[in-house]
C-alpha cells in the first residue's frame, strides 16, 4: 500500500478561528471579525493505493473557492475569515493526472466532512463511490445544511454518498 499527500491549494484563516478563542457566540464573533490571519496553510488530499482499488480521502478545494456567496446572509463574513490561494491546475483531478492516475481510476472517495476545503473536488469523480458519515450528511444536506454554512449548492446533482 502507498499513501501520498497531495496539496490542492492553500488557505489563510483568522487566528481566532485556528485557536478557537471563546465559547459559543463569542467564539463565532471572534472568528468572523478577527483582523489577524495565519500564514498560508496547505489543503491536502490523501491518495491511497490499495489492493482493492484507488482511494482518495477528501477532494480539496475548488478553483473558485473565493467566489462570493450571499446566502445565508452571514456567508460574506465567513468567507472573509478564510481566503484561498488556488488555481485550476491545483484541483485534485489535474493533480492525480500528474501522479499518473486518472480520476476514473478512483474506486472510493472518503470524505472526512463536507466543508468546501474537503468536498470542493467532487465533480472530478463521477464514477467513484463516496463514503460520508451519516451524522455529517444530516448536518450538511438541504436548506438546513446551507444555513449552517455548508456549500451544498455546489455539489453535483449526482452526488449521493454511501452513509456510514
Amino acid at each position: 500500500m502507498k499513501i501520498q499527500a497531495v496539496e490542492t491549494g492553500k488557505v489563510k484563516i483568522t487566528k481566532s478561528w485556528r485557536v478557537g478563542r471563546g465559547d459559543g457566540l463569542k467564539r463565532l464573533v471572534n472568528t468572523l471579525f478577527d483582523d489577524e490571519y495565519t500564514e498560508w496553510l496547505p489543503v491536502y488530499v490523501w491518495v491511497i493505493e490499495h489492493p482493492e482499488g484507488l482511494i482518495v480521502v477528501d477532494t480539496g478545494i475548488p478553483a473558485d473557492a473565493n467566489r462570493r456567496i450571499l446566502f445565508p446572509p452571514y456567508m460574506p463574513l465567513l468567507q472573509r475569515a478564510a481566503t484561498f490561494d488556488m488555481t485550476p491546475e491545483q484541483e485534485v483531478g489535474p493533480q492525480l493526472r500528474q501522479l499518473g492516475y486518472s480520476p476514473a481510476d478512483v474506486r472510493w472517495v472518503l470524505l472526512t466532512h463536507l466543508h468546501q476545503d474537503h468536498d470542493g473536488g467532487l465533480d472530478h469523480f463521477p464514477q467513484a463511490e463516496f463514503i460520508v458519515s451519516r451524522t455529517e450528511w444530516q448536518a450538511a444536506a438541504g436548506l438546513k445544511g446551507r444555513v449552517n454554512g455548508y456549500l451544498n449548492q455546489r455539489w453535483p446533482d449526482w452526488f449521493q454518498p454511501t452513509l456510514v
